[in-house]
């Protein structure tokens, strides 16, 4: 586990010795610094000196080697004659990346509450994520702060055989991205690190993607829904056989949930989720003939396939009033409500504009409330 109490504190990576190249001369500068994985104004890798200096001549076009990384780096101080050394190093930082090892140690930042332990199996592969032993503690920090800290630590394991650090990085790509499916906004194993008999073989620094703390609502799985472990089998799946489809999914997802961004928005990018779903779903899986401009048709079919109601449940109370006065106009049912509301925010000429300045923001926050629970029922379906 790597060592972080409180949200956005600095994770020192190594202190000691480097070699500083300045790249035009050739001259080669010793120096002992440290190098550390800083949060905030923005996340990046940095380094400083703490003895030795460089001339004032060789500050920029500077190659860092430690520890069998090379790479170049940015120096930010240029005054006085001769420099201690401060700057940033480009990520992605990989050490020793070629040896294969058997289990893969990480930490995930910013994950909601998801249990305390829980094992993930597909095929060979094994991953373990366990909560950190002050969750809650940790948990309120963050929600009162703000920005980043490690919240789950996790292990990924191959059966008993040893997986190559391109292996580990493919499989930890497609759980970082069913974790930020999970969590309503981007986390990733971070902080990838291999051993030996205890020994560290390789670590991975790389800013893998992820995203300060947000308040988004919880995903619910009921009673009659599968677990995580389940859907994390078919989330694997589909991700293998369609990457690019799972990966646009995700992010209309995410646009959709997003607390960024205007409700009229926000209803669009989940409407734009459920027509993808339809394409995929339906006219790619199963062959239906596609239809053709009915926006609300598609969304009823994708309800009729999983199996929803699309009428419109009492508990919108707005929504529902709102299509009682709308009664002259077509619309039925939840889809239809969607697209009814959305539309003027696509088709901006000025009967739509009128239109769309009547409807009560209210009524909008519950269009897209039902057209995000549409999207997520859909999506944890075909993770079923």
């Amino acid at each position: 586990m790597i060592p972080m109490n409180e949200p956005n504190e600095k994770i020192i990576i190594y202190d000691g010795p480097f070699q500083l190249t300045h790249l035009p001369s050739g001259f080669i500068y010793k120096i002992w610094g440290e190098v550390a994985y800083s949060w905030t104004p923005k996340r990046r890798i940095t380094f400083k000196s703490v003895k030795g200096n460089i001339s004032k001549y060789h500050w920029n076009n500077l190659e860092l080697l430690w520890d069998e990384w090379k790479g170049p780096v940015k120096n930010e101080l240029t005054k006085g004659l001769f420099l201690k050394v401060k700057g940033e190093i480009e990520s992605p930082v990989v050490l020793n990346k070629k040896t294969n090892c058997e289990k893969i140690s990480f930490d995930v930042p910013n994950l909601r509450n998801i249990g305390q332990y829980i094992i993930f199996k597909v095929g060979n592969y094994e991953v373990e994520l366990s909560q950190r032993d002050n969750y809650t503690d940790l948990q309120q920090k963050l929600k009162a702060e703000g920005g980043y800290l490690n919240l789950y630590t996790g292990t990924l394991k191959k059966g008993g055989e040893s997986i190559s650090f391109d292996e580990a990085t493919d499989i930890l790509e497609i759980f970082g991205n069913f974790l930020t499916f999970v969590n309503g906004y981007r986390t990733s194993a971070m902080f990838r690190r291999a051993a030996i008999n205890y020994d560290l073989i390789w670590y991975d620094f790389t800013h893998y993607p992820l995203s300060e703390h947000k308040c988004i609502s919880k995903l619910h799985l009921s009673s009659d829904r599968p677990t995580y472990s389940q859907l994390w089998l078919n989330f694997f799946n589909i991700y293998n056989r369609d990457k690019v489809f799972l990966k646009k999914l995700l992010d209309r997802y995410l646009d959709s949930i997003s607390i960024s961004g205007t409700v009229d928005d926000l209803i669009s990018k989940a409407q734009s989720g459920l027509e993808l779903l339809y394409n995929w779903l339906l006219v790619e899986q199963q062959n239906v003939k596609p239809k053709r401009g009915n926006a609300a048709e598609k969304i009823r079919s994708v309800l009729s396939e999983i199996k929803l109601n699309p009428a419109i449940s009492t508990s919108y109370h707005n929504l529902v009033e709102f299509v009682k006065n709308e009664s002259k106009i077509e619309i039925k049912d939840g889809p239809s409500a969607i697209v009814y509301i959305r539309n003027p925010h696509i088709h901006p000429d000025k009967f739509s504009r009128d239109r769309d300045s009547k409807i009560d923001p209210k009524i909008k926050q519950e269009a897209l409330d039902l057209a995000i629970s549409y999207l997520q029922l859909a999506i944890i379906y075909i993770l079923r």
